[in-house]
């Protein structure tokens, strides 16, 4: 099965440049830029990441935005067609939900699913009998999804880390579980990254 493009992908997608400013985004106290979160797995996973595997974007709301207005416009069959033809053996019926801000997981989670409710619908379960109930009840993801335990930041700036670390358990096949990292690992390795994009960006 050949890897297709997905959620502006950073892994298979255009090379992503270091621009003045991104490192200073991991001094102490600061928020990780989305290209940076996304320049990240482009360089560490190039070429180790299996066929199988899909990765979207840090920021890959505007993405499913995007194509769910394609699924309304006929000019873009062929476009919607292409991306059903490939998405289909990735249906799956679970959505798992790991927010390392857990208290405000749900609330925050919400207008994300809701968009990729309609992608899931329109590209991926449009054949599977549950594609009318995604469709008619805008909560039904909600009612799959599982909110999974995961470590929680202590602060309110380290969500990258958080994310860039839970991705790299997962495709490590490790289980996420509350302890399976700590914001101590988190604050050691904002340092590190730090000290090796500035040293040497590859």
């Amino acid at each position: 099965m050949n890897p297709i493009p997905f959620a502006d992908n950073p892994v298979r997608g255009k090379p992503i440049s270091l621009a003045t400013g991104y490192v200073e985004g991991l001094d102490p106290g600061q928020w990780l830029s989305t290209s940076l979160e996304d320049y990240v797995p482009q360089t560490s996973l190039a070429g180790k990441l299996p066929d199988h595997v899909l990765i979207g974007s840090s920021n890959c709301s505007t993405y499913f935005h995007t194509y769910n207005s394609k699924l309304r416009n006929e000019d873009d069959a062929h476009c919607v067609q292409q991306m059903r033809d490939g998405l289909q053996p990735y249906a799956e019926s679970g959505v798992n939900v790991f927010d390392s801000l857990r208290s405000t997981a749900r609330r925050r989670a919400t207008a994300v699913l809701h968009q990729v409710r309609k992608f899931l619908s329109g590209f991926c379960f449009y054949k599977l009998g549950h594609h009318q109930s995604l469709l008619k009840d805008p909560d039904y993801i909600m009612q799959v999804a599982e909110f999974r335990q995961c470590p929680v930041q202590t602060d309110g700036y380290d969500c990258g880390l958080f994310a860039l670390a839970v991705v790299s358990h997962l495709l490590c096949d490790k289980d996420i579980h509350p302890s399976v990292f700590t914001q101590a690992h988190i604050d050691t390795f904002r340092v590190a990254l730090r000290h090796g994009l500035s040293s040497n960006p590859e």
